[in-house]
C-alpha cells in the first residue's frame, strides 16, 4: 500500500513558498489578487497551492484589493495623470469604483482639476509636433485623460501659444 502522507507534506510545502512568494511581492509594493496569482501561475506553482496562499495573505491582509485599487487612483492622482486606464483595471478586478474612497474623494475634489493637472502636465512637457494641438490631444489621450478634459486642455493650451 502507498503512503499519501509524502503529498500532503508536498503540497504544503508548494503553498508555503507560494506565500513567501506573496510576502515577498507585498513588500515592494501593493499587489492584487489578480496579479498575485498570475505571477505565481507563471511561478509554476499548483492552482491548490496558489488558492491556499492568496487565502492566507489576504487573512492576514497582505493581498487586499480595494487597498490596492485607492493607491493606484492616489499614485496616478499625485503623478498628474488621468484615471482612464485605472478605472479598466479596477472594473477588471471585479471592483466597482464608486466602493472605493479614493475614487469618491476624487469625485468630489479633484474632477474639477483634472483641467489644471492636465494643463500642468502640458507646461510641463510640452508636445514636439507641429500641431500643438492635435500633439497636446494626443500627449494627454495617452497619460490617461478623459476625451473632454483632452481636448479642453488642448484647446485651451494651444490657444496661450498664439
Amino acid at each position: 500500500m502507498f503512503d499519501t502522507q509524502p503529498n500532503l507534506v508536498c503540497a504544503s510545502d508548494d503553498a508555503e513558498r507560494a506565500y513567501q512568494k506573496i510576502l515577498r511581492m507585498a513588500s515592494v509594493r501593493e499587489i492584487s489578487t489578480f496579479k498575485a496569482r498570475e505571477k505565481l501561475l507563471r511561478a509554476g506553482f499548483s492552482e491548490h497551492a496558489i488558492e491556499e496562499a492568496i487565502s492566507k495573505a489576504q487573512g492576514y491582509r497582505y493581498i487586499d484589493d480595494e487597498r490596492y485599487c485607492d493607491a493606484l487612483i492616489r499614485s496616478r492622482i499625485a503623478a498628474g495623470k488621468g484615471l482612464s486606464p485605472v478605472l479598466k483595471e479596477i472594473e477588471s478586478l471585479g471592483i466597482d469604483p464608486y466602493q472605493l474612497e479614493s475614487y469618491i474623494d476624487y469625485l468630489e475634489d479633484d474632477a474639477v482639476n483634472d483641467l489644471e493637472r492636465a494643463m500642468a502636465l502640458l507646461n510641463r512637457r510640452p508636445p514636439t509636433s507641429k500641431n500643438k494641438r492635435d500633439g497636446a490631444f494626443r500627449k494627454l489621450m495617452q497619460a490617461g485623460y478623459s476625451t473632454s478634459v483632452a481636448s479642453q486642455a488642448a484647446r485651451t493650451w494651444a490657444t496661450g501659444l498664439d
